[in-house]
This record gives C-alpha cells, structure tokens and sequence, in this order.
C-alpha cells in the first residue's frame, strides 16, 4: 500500500498554508499569537513575499524606532490592524507610531475577534503601561470569528449563548 498525498499537497499548495508556519505561537489563553522573533517573507495569496517581522515582545515590527520615551500606544485588532499583506512599515500603527513619534506597540492579530483582540489588550496592559489603547475592529466578521472555537485550525477562545446569558469558553 503506498499513501495519496495529493490532495493534501495540492490543499497546501493552493492556499499557502506551509508559508504561514512559523508566524504564529499557540498560546493557552488566546489560542494563538505571533512569534516573537519571527522575520520572514510570506509568500501567500495576496501577500507578494511581503516581509514581516514580529518583535521579541511579539508585536509587529514598525518602520520607525522611537529612542524617546514620550509614552506608548498599544493597538490591537484584527488582520487590518496587524497589517496583512503590507509590509512593516506601511501598517496603521506603525504609520501611527512615525506621525506621532510615540511608540505604537502593534498588537493587532489577523483572524483575531473583538473577544481576543480585547483579551489580548488585557495581558498587554499588565506588563507595561500605556497612555492610551485603540481597538480596530471589523464589525461584521470579528462578531462572528467570536463565536468560533477554532480559526484556520487553531483552537481559540470563543463566546456562546446560554440560559444565563453570553458565556466566553
């Protein structure tokens, strides 16, 4: 007997998927994050081998570092806010971080929800102290990402509704 790869090749193949290993962490609160340290070029649909570096504290690198310490801005969000299929420096936050010269830590996570993007703000802001935080968010699809319990196959927090009210598992 001799195992058919095919269509699990071809699947792979046709969406990237092997491109995206490495870039993100599986994390037993959030389900998953960025890799810290992670640099590399993905070479997906839509991205155009596009750089993207993930810092040691697992934000999103910026185009500008700020040696000035005038404060910080931690965004978080979805995809828009991490900035798919942009390079480094042409992300929201760290367009941002360079208009202002405030660092702008970059938190966003694509696939993220509101739930996680929230949750995500919670852990950030206990290990540093920020002057202010914005949440970007996609209305229409980060409601409904809340209410799944895996994303790309990735397990995740999600939110349901019972008989005493909404419940996040």
């Amino acid at each position: 007997d001799q195992c058919n790869f095919a269509l699990l090749t071809s699947v792979m193949q046709k969406e990237s998927f092997l491109n995206y290993l490495g870039l993100t962490t599986l994390d037993s609160e959030l389900g998953y994050v960025p890799t810290p340290g992670f640099s590399a070029n993905i070479k997906a649909r839509g991205w155009d081998n596009i750089r993207v570096s993930i810092n040691n504290e697992g934000f999103r690198e910026n185009k500008s570092y700020i040696t000035e310490n005038l404060g910080m801005i931690l965004a978080v969000g979805d995809s828009f806010t991490f900035g798919d299929q942009v390079p480094n420096s042409h992300t929201w936050p760290s367009c941002l971080q360079d208009r202002l010269k405030v660092r702008v830590n970059n938190a966003g996570v694509f696939g993220y929800g509101i739930g996680q993007s929230i949750q995500r703000a919670k852990i950030e802001t206990n290990r540093d102290k920020y002057q202010g935080i914005i949440l970007s968010i996609l209305i229409d699809h980060d409601l409904k990402r809340d209410q799944m319990s895996y994303r790309d196959g990735f397990p995740k927090p999600y939110f349901r509704k019972t008989l005493a009210g909404i419940e996040r598992v």
